[in-house]
C-alpha cells in the first residue's frame, strides 16, 4: 500500500530527487479569465515532496524492520528448537532415572519383605530358645536345691543295696542291726 501511495504521489509531484518545480501550461481559457482576486495561480504544492520523501523513509524503515523481525523470528525459532531438544533429552534422562529408582524401590521392597520374614523366623526361634533356657534353668535349680537331699538318699540307697547284697551272699545280720 505504501508503494502504491508513493507511486501516485511521485507521479503527481515528481521524484524526491528533483526539488525544482516544473510549471505546466495553464489550461486553455484559464488565462483569459485570470485568477480571482485574493487567489494565487493554481500550481502544485511544494509540501508534496516532503510527503513523498516521508513515504520513502517509511518504506525503507519498514523494510529494515521486516528484515530485523524476520531475523528475530528465525533466532527465536532456533532457540525454541534447541529448547525443545534439550527438554526432550532432559525428560528422557529423568524418565530413565525414574524407572531405575522404581526398580531399586521394588528390589528394596523385596529385600524388606525377606528381612521381615527372617525377623519373624528369628523371633520365633529366640522364643523357643528362651523357653528351652527356662526349662533347663528350672531343672538345674531343682537339681541344685535338692542336691544334698538326693545325695544323702543315694548314699543310703547304695548302703542298703550293699547290705542286701551282703545278706544274699551270706553275711550276718548283726552288722545290719547295729546300724539301724
Amino acid at each position: 500500500m505504501l508503494k502504491k501511495a508513493l507511486k501516485v504521489l511521485s507521479d503527481y509531484y515528481g521524484s524526491t530527487t528533483s526539488f525544482v518545480q516544473v510549471s505546466q501550461a495553464p489550461a486553455p481559457g484559464l488565462d483569459e479569465l485570470g485568477a480571482p482576486e485574493g487567489f494565487s495561480e493554481y500550481k502544485k504544492g511544494s509540501g508534496g515532496l516532503g510527503a513523498v520523501s516521508l513515504l520513502e523513509q517509511i518504506i525503507d524503515d519498514s523494510v529494515k524492520i521486516e528484515a530485523e523481525l524476520t531475523k528475530a523470528e528465525q533466532d527465536a525459532t532456533a532457540m525454541y528448537e534447541t529448547f525443545i531438544a534439550e527438554t526432550s533429552t532432559s525428560l528422557k534422562s529423568k524418565n530413565e532415572a525414574l524407572e531405575s529408582k522404581k526398580k531399586e524401590k521394588a528390589d528394596f521392597a523385596g529385600d524388606l519383605s525377606e528381612a521381615r520374614q527372617g525377623l519373624v523366623s528369628t523371633m520365633d526361634e529366640l522364643s523357643a530358645l528362651s523357653e528351652t533356657k527356662m526349662d533347663l534353668h528350672q531343672e538345674c535349680d531343682f537339681v541344685m536345691l535338692n542336691f544334698e537331699v538326693r545325695q544323702k538318699a543315694r548314699s543310703e540307697e547304695i548302703e542298703a543295696l550293699q547290705q542286701a547284697k551282703g545278706i544274699l551272699s551270706g553275711s550276718s545280720f548283726g552288722a545290719f542291726l547295729q546300724k539301724a
